[in-house]
């Protein structure tokens, strides 16, 4: 993906929003498809790209974008009712995995995917309770 061509984008997307006074739902919109910008080849999300918006945007809204995007992505999941958050749990580390590779360059991008991460702990005791009596009383 070209990186100008992305920030490019993104400032005249931003720019006429605030002429129509959509800021605030704007960088939110922007930053939930900016969720589906491929991540950089090894892997690593958000790519390079949207780490540099992240930083020099320094937009809580859009990165409340990126939050919530990057969650409802994952679409309706199937489970073994008695393996609780075992999903979750591995998304978690995945999240903070990525924090701890791009913390020192991008540390707002870090911050962002901590958040994450304990976002995907909370649902992981979620899912943790709903499955902790699975099968006690027949059902």
């Amino acid at each position: 993906m070209d990186a100008d061509a992305l920030r490019s984008w993104v400032t005249e997307a931003r720019r006429r929003l605030a002429e129509s006074g959509r800021t605030t739902i704007g960088d939110v919109v922007i930053g939930e498809v900016l969720t589906y910008f491929p991540p950089d080849p090894d892997g690593l999300w958000p790519a390079e790209p949207v780490r540099d918006l992240i930083e020099d945007l320094a937009s809580p809204k859009f990165e409340e974008g990126l939050h919530t995007g990057r969650f409802n992505s994952r679409g309706i999941t199937f489970r073994n009712p008695a393996d609780g958050g075992a999903q979750e749990r591995q998304l978690a580390a995945q999240h903070r995995g990525w924090s701890d590779r791009v913390s020192d360059q991008w540390p707002r991008t870090g911050a962002l995917l901590r958040r994450m991460a304990d976002r995907y702990d909370e649902w992981a005791r979620r899912e943790d309770d709903q499955s902790e009596g699975f099968g006690d009383d027949g059902s």
